[in-house]
Protein backbone atom coordinates (compact mmCIF):
# COMPACT_ATOMS: atom_id res chain seq x y z
CA UNK A 1 0.00 0.00 0.00
CA UNK A 2 3.16 2.22 0.84
CA UNK A 3 4.54 2.00 -2.28
CA UNK A 4 1.48 2.40 -3.99
CA UNK A 5 0.46 5.66 -2.41
CA UNK A 6 3.88 6.94 -2.89
CA UNK A 7 3.68 5.87 -7.01
CA UNK A 8 0.18 7.86 -7.26
CA UNK A 9 2.04 11.07 -5.63
CA UNK A 10 4.77 10.48 -7.86
CA UNK A 11 2.71 10.37 -11.15
CA UNK A 12 0.23 13.11 -10.17
CA UNK A 13 1.70 15.28 -7.57
CA UNK A 14 4.90 15.89 -9.70
CA UNK A 15 3.34 17.37 -12.48
CA UNK A 16 1.82 19.69 -10.07
CA UNK A 17 4.74 20.98 -8.39
CA UNK A 18 6.52 21.60 -11.24
CA UNK A 19 3.79 23.90 -12.51
CA UNK A 20 3.66 25.70 -9.32
CA UNK A 21 6.94 26.31 -8.15
CA UNK A 22 8.10 28.41 -4.70
CA UNK A 23 7.53 32.30 -6.18
CA UNK A 24 5.17 31.57 -8.93
CA UNK A 25 3.41 35.00 -8.01
CA UNK A 26 5.62 36.79 -8.99
CA UNK A 27 6.75 35.10 -12.35
CA UNK A 28 6.61 37.34 -14.80
CA UNK A 29 3.93 36.64 -17.23
CA UNK A 30 6.46 36.73 -20.24
CA UNK A 31 8.60 33.93 -18.42
CA UNK A 32 8.08 31.79 -21.86
CA UNK A 33 10.62 33.16 -23.23
CA UNK A 34 13.19 33.98 -19.91
CA UNK A 35 13.06 32.21 -16.47
CA UNK A 36 13.77 34.59 -12.84
CA UNK A 37 16.92 32.83 -11.59
CA UNK A 38 16.80 35.59 -8.72
CA UNK A 39 15.50 38.63 -7.06
CA UNK A 40 16.60 41.13 -5.09
CA UNK A 41 15.65 44.81 -3.91
CA UNK A 42 17.82 46.96 -2.81
CA UNK A 43 17.03 48.19 0.07
CA UNK A 44 14.70 45.18 1.33
CA UNK A 45 12.34 47.81 2.50
CA UNK A 46 11.64 51.45 1.15
CA UNK A 47 9.33 53.73 1.53
CA UNK A 48 8.52 56.52 -0.70
CA UNK A 49 11.28 58.98 -2.43
CA UNK A 50 13.86 55.95 -1.92
CA UNK A 51 15.77 55.41 -4.33
CA UNK A 52 15.32 51.58 -5.06
CA UNK A 53 17.57 48.63 -6.83
CA UNK A 54 16.10 45.92 -8.38
CA UNK A 55 18.61 43.37 -9.00
CA UNK A 56 17.11 40.50 -11.29
CA UNK A 57 19.04 37.06 -12.50
CA UNK A 58 17.39 36.16 -15.97
CA UNK A 59 18.15 33.14 -17.76
CA UNK A 60 16.93 33.67 -21.73
CA UNK A 61 15.44 30.70 -23.57
CA UNK A 62 17.82 29.82 -26.13
CA UNK A 63 17.85 32.48 -29.01
CA UNK A 64 16.58 35.07 -26.85
CA UNK A 65 18.70 38.32 -26.48
CA UNK A 66 18.08 40.80 -23.48
CA UNK A 67 19.83 44.09 -24.01
CA UNK A 68 18.88 46.93 -22.11
CA UNK A 69 17.20 50.02 -23.97
CA UNK A 70 16.81 53.57 -24.13
CA UNK A 71 13.56 53.70 -24.01
CA UNK A 72 11.89 53.67 -20.27
CA UNK A 73 8.41 53.62 -19.27
CA UNK A 74 6.76 56.56 -17.25
CA UNK A 75 4.11 56.58 -14.32
CA UNK A 76 2.83 59.13 -12.37
CA UNK A 77 3.75 56.83 -9.33
CA UNK A 78 7.25 55.54 -10.44
CA UNK A 79 10.25 57.39 -11.72
CA UNK A 80 12.73 54.92 -13.07
CA UNK A 81 16.17 55.99 -13.35
CA UNK A 82 17.44 53.39 -15.67
CA UNK A 83 18.06 49.89 -16.60
CA UNK A 84 21.34 47.94 -16.59
CA UNK A 85 22.32 44.72 -18.58
CA UNK A 86 25.19 42.88 -17.78
CA UNK A 87 25.83 38.99 -19.11
CA UNK A 88 27.18 36.41 -16.99
CA UNK A 89 27.66 33.31 -18.58
CA UNK A 90 23.96 31.58 -19.17
CA UNK A 91 22.63 33.80 -16.73
CA UNK A 92 21.90 37.52 -17.51
CA UNK A 93 22.09 40.50 -14.99
CA UNK A 94 19.43 43.41 -15.16
CA UNK A 95 19.40 46.37 -12.28
CA UNK A 96 16.55 48.24 -12.58
CA UNK A 97 17.05 51.50 -10.78
CA UNK A 98 13.21 53.30 -9.92
CA UNK A 99 11.84 55.80 -7.10
CA UNK A 100 8.46 55.31 -5.96
CA UNK A 101 5.96 57.95 -5.26
CA UNK A 102 3.32 55.95 -3.93
CA UNK A 103 3.21 53.22 -0.83
CA UNK A 104 1.31 49.80 -1.35
CA UNK A 105 1.84 46.94 -3.44
CA UNK A 106 2.04 47.92 -7.38
CA UNK A 107 3.36 46.39 -10.59
CA UNK A 108 6.23 47.76 -12.14
CA UNK A 109 5.15 49.15 -16.19
CA UNK A 110 6.44 46.43 -18.80
CA UNK A 111 10.39 46.96 -19.52
CA UNK A 112 11.78 46.30 -23.31
CA UNK A 113 14.80 44.40 -23.00
CA UNK A 114 15.76 43.53 -26.72
CA UNK A 115 14.03 40.09 -27.46
CA UNK A 116 12.16 39.91 -24.33
CA UNK A 117 9.60 41.97 -22.09
CA UNK A 118 9.99 42.32 -18.77
CA UNK A 119 6.78 42.58 -17.17
CA UNK A 120 4.60 41.61 -14.20
CA UNK A 121 7.20 42.47 -11.32
CA UNK A 122 5.47 43.42 -8.41
CA UNK A 123 7.57 46.04 -5.35
CA UNK A 124 6.01 46.51 -2.17
CA UNK A 125 6.38 50.31 -1.42
CA UNK A 126 6.30 51.01 2.78
CA UNK A 127 4.52 54.16 3.90
CA UNK A 128 6.77 56.82 5.98
CA UNK A 129 3.74 56.86 8.48
CA UNK A 130 3.15 54.69 10.72
CA UNK A 131 -0.16 52.31 9.73
CA UNK A 132 -1.18 51.12 13.25
CA UNK A 133 -1.01 54.94 14.26
CA UNK A 134 -1.03 57.55 11.45
CA UNK A 135 -1.92 60.35 14.07
CA UNK A 136 -3.29 63.69 13.27
CA UNK A 137 -1.72 66.48 11.71
CA UNK A 138 -0.15 69.01 14.09
CA UNK A 139 -2.00 72.66 14.53
CA UNK A 140 0.43 75.19 12.42
CA UNK A 141 3.71 76.42 14.43
CA UNK A 142 3.97 80.23 14.63
CA UNK A 143 7.51 81.70 12.84
CA UNK A 144 10.41 80.27 14.22
CA UNK A 145 13.32 82.70 14.83
CA UNK A 146 16.29 82.10 12.88
CA UNK A 147 19.63 80.42 14.76
CA UNK A 148 21.20 82.79 17.09
CA UNK A 149 18.67 85.78 16.82
CA UNK A 150 18.56 85.97 20.71
CA UNK A 151 22.38 86.84 20.78
CA UNK A 152 22.21 89.42 17.13
CA UNK A 153 19.69 91.43 19.13
CA UNK A 154 21.86 91.42 22.65
CA UNK A 155 24.68 92.63 20.73
CA UNK A 156 22.57 95.47 18.71
CA UNK A 157 21.31 96.11 22.06
CA UNK A 158 24.58 96.46 23.43
CA UNK A 159 25.98 98.49 20.15
CA UNK A 160 23.14 100.92 20.54
CA UNK A 161 22.54 101.54 24.69
CA UNK A 162 26.40 100.87 25.34
CA UNK A 163 28.65 101.47 22.88
CA UNK A 164 28.00 105.29 22.41
CA UNK A 165 28.71 105.86 26.29
CA UNK A 166 32.15 103.72 25.84
CA UNK A 167 33.09 105.84 22.90
CA UNK A 168 32.25 109.02 24.86
CA UNK A 169 34.25 108.04 27.85
CA UNK A 170 37.14 107.31 25.91
CA UNK A 171 36.87 109.98 23.10
CA UNK A 172 38.26 112.88 25.98
CA UNK A 173 41.51 110.92 26.84
CA UNK A 174 42.11 109.97 23.41
CA UNK A 175 40.91 114.06 21.93
CA UNK A 176 43.38 115.24 24.53
CA UNK A 177 45.89 112.56 23.35
CA UNK A 178 45.62 113.48 19.78
CA UNK A 179 45.91 117.08 20.39
CA UNK A 180 48.83 117.11 22.46
CA UNK A 181 50.49 115.18 20.26
CA UNK A 182 49.52 117.38 17.08
CA UNK A 183 50.37 120.36 19.18
CA UNK A 184 54.03 118.73 19.49
CA UNK A 185 54.33 117.71 15.95
CA UNK A 186 53.36 121.47 15.04
CA UNK A 187 55.70 123.06 17.62
CA UNK A 188 58.77 120.99 16.06
CA UNK A 189 57.65 121.94 12.45
CA UNK A 190 59.18 125.33 12.45
CA UNK A 191 62.47 123.86 13.81
CA UNK A 192 62.46 120.90 11.61
CA UNK A 193 62.46 123.22 8.68
CA UNK A 194 64.87 125.81 10.17
CA UNK A 195 67.67 122.95 9.92
CA UNK A 196 66.83 122.04 7.03
CA UNK A 197 67.20 125.59 5.57
CA UNK A 198 70.64 126.06 7.89
CA UNK A 199 72.00 122.96 6.15
CA UNK A 200 70.69 123.85 2.49
CA UNK A 201 73.17 127.02 2.74
CA UNK A 202 75.86 126.03 4.54
CA UNK A 203 76.51 123.99 1.86
CA UNK A 204 76.61 126.80 -0.29
CA UNK A 205 78.34 128.88 2.25
CA UNK A 206 81.65 129.45 0.52
CA UNK A 207 79.79 129.84 -2.81
CA UNK A 208 77.64 132.88 -2.47
CA UNK A 209 78.75 136.37 -2.11
CA UNK A 210 78.46 138.02 1.65
CA UNK A 211 74.95 139.92 0.50
CA UNK A 212 73.40 136.87 -0.99
CA UNK A 213 74.31 134.55 1.85
CA UNK A 214 73.32 136.94 4.28
CA UNK A 215 69.88 137.50 2.75
CA UNK A 216 69.00 133.98 2.73
CA UNK A 217 70.33 133.92 6.17
CA UNK A 218 67.92 136.82 7.34
CA UNK A 219 65.04 134.96 6.62
CA UNK A 220 65.63 131.83 7.16
CA UNK A 221 66.22 133.38 10.88
CA UNK A 222 63.35 135.44 10.91
CA UNK A 223 60.58 132.82 9.47
CA UNK A 224 61.41 130.62 12.15
CA UNK A 225 60.70 133.25 14.91
CA UNK A 226 58.25 134.24 13.20
CA UNK A 227 56.17 130.41 13.13
CA UNK A 228 57.75 129.44 16.27
CA UNK A 229 56.99 132.47 18.48
CA UNK A 230 53.45 133.45 16.25
CA UNK A 231 54.76 137.15 16.04
CA UNK A 232 54.98 138.72 12.07
CA UNK A 233 58.80 139.37 12.42
CA UNK A 234 59.53 138.74 8.68
CA UNK A 235 59.52 142.56 8.02
CA UNK A 236 60.48 143.60 11.62
CA UNK A 237 62.80 146.69 12.05
CA UNK A 238 65.33 146.05 14.88
CA UNK A 239 63.02 148.17 17.55
CA UNK A 240 60.62 146.11 16.74
CA UNK A 241 62.32 142.76 17.03
CA UNK A 242 63.17 143.80 20.51
CA UNK A 243 59.30 144.57 21.22
CA UNK A 244 57.96 141.14 20.14
CA UNK A 245 61.42 139.10 21.82
CA UNK A 246 60.66 141.02 25.17
CA UNK A 247 58.95 137.71 26.37
CA UNK A 248 62.12 135.66 26.35
CA UNK A 249 64.52 135.95 28.61
CA UNK A 250 66.97 139.12 28.12
CA UNK A 251 70.09 137.12 26.88
CA UNK A 252 68.06 135.10 24.59
CA UNK A 253 66.36 137.57 22.77
CA UNK A 254 69.50 140.26 22.57
CA UNK A 255 71.43 137.09 20.91
CA UNK A 256 68.57 136.84 18.39
CA UNK A 257 68.49 140.63 17.56
CA UNK A 258 72.27 140.69 16.94
CA UNK A 259 72.35 137.51 14.52
CA UNK A 260 69.47 139.65 12.39
CA UNK A 261 71.58 142.54 12.92
CA UNK A 262 74.44 141.31 11.29
CA UNK A 263 72.72 140.03 8.73
CA UNK A 264 71.40 143.23 8.15
CA UNK A 265 74.60 145.33 8.02
CA UNK A 266 76.20 142.55 5.40
CA UNK A 267 73.67 143.23 2.98
CA UNK A 268 73.75 146.58 3.02
CA UNK A 269 77.62 147.69 3.42
CA UNK A 270 78.09 144.57 0.95
CA UNK A 271 80.69 143.20 2.82
CA UNK A 272 81.97 139.95 2.05
CA UNK A 273 82.76 137.62 5.61
CA UNK A 274 85.26 135.05 5.59
CA UNK A 275 83.56 131.19 5.20
CA UNK A 276 84.41 130.50 9.04
CA UNK A 277 82.19 133.51 10.28
CA UNK A 278 79.74 132.09 8.41
CA UNK A 279 80.05 128.87 9.84
CA UNK A 280 79.98 130.50 13.14
CA UNK A 281 76.58 132.71 12.58
CA UNK A 282 75.33 128.96 11.23
CA UNK A 283 76.29 127.48 14.78
CA UNK A 284 74.80 130.44 16.56
CA UNK A 285 71.40 130.11 15.11
CA UNK A 286 71.33 126.45 16.14
CA UNK A 287 72.68 126.98 19.54
CA UNK A 288 69.72 129.79 19.66
CA UNK A 289 66.97 127.38 18.41
CA UNK A 290 68.32 124.75 20.59
CA UNK A 291 67.72 127.15 23.88
CA UNK A 292 64.25 127.91 22.28
CA UNK A 293 63.08 124.20 22.24
CA UNK A 294 64.21 123.33 25.52
CA UNK A 295 62.19 125.45 27.15
CA UNK A 296 64.84 125.65 30.17
CA UNK A 297 63.83 128.80 32.68
CA UNK A 298 60.78 129.63 30.34
CA UNK A 299 57.76 128.33 29.37
CA UNK A 300 57.89 127.73 25.30
CA UNK A 301 53.92 127.62 24.26
CA UNK A 302 53.10 131.19 26.31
Amino acid sequence: MKWLGFTILLCFGYPLFAQSPIGETSRPAGSDKYAIADEVFVPPQYTVGDHVELRLSLLPKTGEQIIASRELPSQPWLKILGVDVRPEGALVRVTVKFIPFAPGSKTLPPLPLGDVVLSGIRIHTASVLNPQNPGDLAPPQPPLALPQTDLYLELGLFLVLVLPFVVWKLFRPISSLWGGLKMRTSRKKPLHRLEKSLKKLGLKAGQLPGPEFYTEFSLLVRRYLTDRLKKPMMAATPLDLSEMLGLLPSAWSAEWIRLVHRADVVRFDGRQPALAERWEDIAAVRAQAALLESGEGWNVDL
